[in-house]
């Protein structure tokens, strides 16, 4: 199992892509980074789940947690890695 990307900013709202397989014989799904759920959740089908990062407090690597509603978890250990940064990100034209 990957997750694309395996970093994203602190400010949370990263898209994430979860690949590995059977996935949709386990129905829903909720993803934890560390302790801090994440958000829209959505299993794409048996090879994909999206998501996107949730705000947290502090920057460095966190374990995923995917909790199926069949009761099957699939632990990650340190496979996502925070990074400082605030969200948007301001593009400003150059002079002249």
């Amino acid at each position: 199992m990957v997750l694309v990307p395996e970093t994203g900013r602190q400010a949370g709202l990263e898209a994430v892509r979860i690949e590995g397989t059977g996935f949709a014989e386990h129905g829903g799904v909720t993803v934890h980074f560390g302790n801090d759920h994440a958000l829209a959740v959505v299993v794409e089908g048996d090879r994909l789940i999206t998501c996107k990062t949730p705000k947290v407090d502090a920057v460095g690597r966190v374990d995923v947690r995917l909790t199926f509603s069949d009761e099957t978890v699939v632990d990650l250990p340190g496979a996502f890695t925070f990074e400082e940064g605030q969200g948007i990100r301001i593009l400003a034209p150059n002079d002249g």
